[in-house]
Formats: structure tokens, sequence, C-alpha cells
């Protein structure tokens, strides 16, 4: 086990900022939980502390226990010592516990890889998220397990009417994403995604040449390392959601009247 000069080295050699014991104690309990269940590299150690410091920024350090640490190896395959994705392991913690208005990019430029790791993250949990480990994940994050039971759902559409098509696939999960970090903007609407994915799938043709039009389209069947063409795919995915959502609202006032 890591005593706290080693912790306190490991961090200070690799982070450009530094760390003192005062600094260390309030989050080490939490750390030890972690690396008791968890074998990490020095820069995934590095990380954790960044992301522990997060937390207990926020008031959110009670979240980090045996419990969720436990949930959070079942979700990135770590119970069966069989590691899925690419993500380090502290940004599945981030993304599974801190609750979605306090879940920030820390700098604009990494908007697109901090999106992206969610993408990954809720794959992963639709994946790996049985019925009674969602009643888990209810417990530490209510929204993000709404959001996987809805995008769970919208999986099951997609495989039933859709065959192997890379562009709806890839914005099924900008759209999830979207959704997640703006549930305020769609007053916690999570059944968009069912909306807009019927919606496309009845349109698709009028889909395609939409997307067509900004020349995202080659975007999913090429690597593309443009940002600005990454940044186009959830421009024009907002868009749709919020096309949606502004629809269901006139109906709404429609029947009303």
């Amino acid at each position: 086990m890591y005593n706290q000069n080693s912790i306190i080295n490991i961090y200070n050699q690799i982070s450009d900022e530094m760390i003192t014991k005062k600094d260390l104690l309030p989050i080490l309990p939490k750390l030890y939980i972690i690396l008791n269940k968890v074998r990490l590299d020095n820069v995934e150690i590095t990380k954790t502390i960044d992301v522990l410091k997060e937390f207990q920024k926020n008031n959110q350090l009670d979240k980090i226990n045996s419990e969720t640490i436990d949930l959070i190896n079942n979700i990135v395959g770590n119970d069966k010592n069989e590691l899925l994705g690419s993500l380090y392991y502290p940004i599945v913690v981030k993304h599974a516990l801190l609750p979605y208005k306090l879940n920030i990019c820390d700098k604009d430029y990494n908007l697109m890889m901090f999106l992206s790791e969610f993408e990954i993250f809720i794959e992963l949990c639709c994946q790996s998220l049985d019925n009674k480990k969602i009643k888990i994940l209810e417990k530490y994050n209510c929204e993000l397990k709404e959001l996987i039971i809805e995008y769970k759902e919208i999986r099951k559409i997609y495989k039933k009417y859709v065959i192997n098509d890379v562009i709806l696939d890839m914005m099924i999960s900008h759209f999830a994403t979207i959704l997640y970090f703006n549930l305020d903007d769609f007053n916690y609407n999570y059944d968009l995604l069912r909306d807009i994915t019927y919606r496309i799938i009845e349109n698709y043709q009028e889909f395609i040449n939409y997307c067509c039009s900004f020349n995202i389209h080659k975007n999913f069947t090429r690597g593309v390392s443009d940002i600005s063409q990454i940044e186009m795919e959830y421009i024009i995915s907002n868009n749709m959601l919020n096309y949606v959502y502004k629809n269901r609202i006139k109906e709404k006032i429609k029947r009303k009247c």
C-alpha cells in the first residue's frame, strides 16, 4: 500500500501542480478505497487525485465508497480483470458519480475529448449494467441512471430498425451526451432520445441530406482530425434535438388550445 509520502512524490513528479500533506489528507481515505480495489499506474493515481480534489471541492466525496467503486469496476470490466475501452479509471469515476451540473470540462480546448470520453462511458454502462447495478447507480446519480435506461431503449430501436448505419449510430451517442449535459434546457425530457430516433428512422433520407448539407457525413466513415468538423457534429446534433423539443412544446400548446 502506498503511504502519504510516496503518493505525494508520485503526484508532484507527474502533475504540473504540487500537492502537500494538508491537501492530500481530506481525500486520502477515499484514494485508499480505490487503491484497495483497483490497480492503477502512477499517471492514473495522479489523475485520480485530481478527480478526488474535484469531488472535495463540490462536497461530493461521500459518493466514493466501496459500493460505488465496485459499481465502477463493473462498468469498466475491472471486476473480471478485463478492462474495457481506453478510458482512464478516474474519468469513469467522474462521469459516474459527479452530478451532471458539476461534471464540467476543465478547459475549453478539451471539450471534444471530454464529450467523446462520456460517449464511450455511456456505451460501457449499457454493456455492463444490469437492472440490479442500475438500481445502485440510481442512489448516487439519478439523472445518469435515467439517461442509461433511455439510452438502452434507443439502442434497441436502432438494432431493430437500422442495419449498420455508422452516421446514425454516432449521432445517437451525440444526442444522449447533449441531452445529459443540458437537462435543464430540455426540462428533463429523457424520452426526447426515443422521439428523435424514431423521427430520423422515419425520415432517414432527409436526415442524411441534412448531414450532407453540412459536410459531416464523411466524418463517420473516415478518420477526422479537424476539431472544427467534430464540433460541427455536436452543433448539428444540438440543433436537431432542440428542433424536436420545440416541436413537442408546440404540439402540447395546440392540444391545450
